[in-house]
């Protein structure tokens, strides 16, 4: 296990917003566990920025779920993606009974909005830095979109991580009033998302803290 910097204070003032879970793996490999609404999520920017400004009111409604992948749901109502245990194979869900499936739901969803509310506290109150990676990347209009949209629920600001053959990796830059910018060497591949580039990660949260 890699040596997390002391100034980062184990990760914890750190909240993953997405686009998919590395950055959760990231948090994990350093022994750090938080629970976190988005933190194995699937949020593509435009649906993510809504979802804040809405304080994500219409997520996990039980009639907006389809099958995602074989341990995933797709949110038709907020255009995100969980992990569930609502299974399907080939676009169907395993359980086809409806209410052995609400059964499911009702269990997964008390945590859901357990998590909502608790990323809803965290944007009121700007305590944590929020991180946001993807992987083909996003246009600069997304991620102005997604800083304000943080800015209009609070204090908080936004660590956008991404590739950039020329900055240094592991750099971190101020982009606009609460969006910084870090720079990572390679994103592990989405079908092993666990293969992080920890060393770099680590060096971007820690300069990311200095800022």
């Amino acid at each position: 296990m890699h040596e997390i910097p002391s100034d980062v204070n184990r990760l914890i003032d750190f909240e993953s917003l997405g686009s998919n879970c590395e950055f959760g793996f990231v948090q994990r490999h350093a022994g750090v566990e938080p629970g976190g609404l988005l933190r194995w999520a699937i949020s593509p920017p435009q649906a993510l920025a809504e979802c804040i400004r809405n304080s994500f009111e219409s997520i996990y409604k039980f009639e907006n779920l389809f099958p995602s992948a074989p341990r995933m749901v797709k949110d038709n109502g907020s255009g995100l993606a969980f992990h569930t245990r609502m299974y399907s194979t080939d676009g169907n869900f395993d359980i086809s009974d409806l209410e052995e499936r609400k059964k499911i739901w009702i269990e997964e969803s008390g945590k859901v909005f357990y998590l909502r509310d608790k990323l809803n506290s965290l944007l009121s109150s700007g305590e944590k830095t929020f991180v946001y990676k993807r992987n083909e990347g996003i246009s600069r209009a997304d991620l102005g979109n997604i800083g304000a949209a943080i800015s209009e629920r609070g204090p908080g600001r936004l660590l956008y991580v991404e590739l950039d053959p020329d900055r240094k990796p592991g750099s971190v830059y101020r982009y606009g009033d609460n969006i910084l910018i870090g720079v990572i060497d390679a994103f592990a591949p989405y079908s092993a998302a666990n293969n992080a580039s920890y060393d770099v990660w680590n060096e971007i949260l820690s300069n990311a803290a200095d800022l």
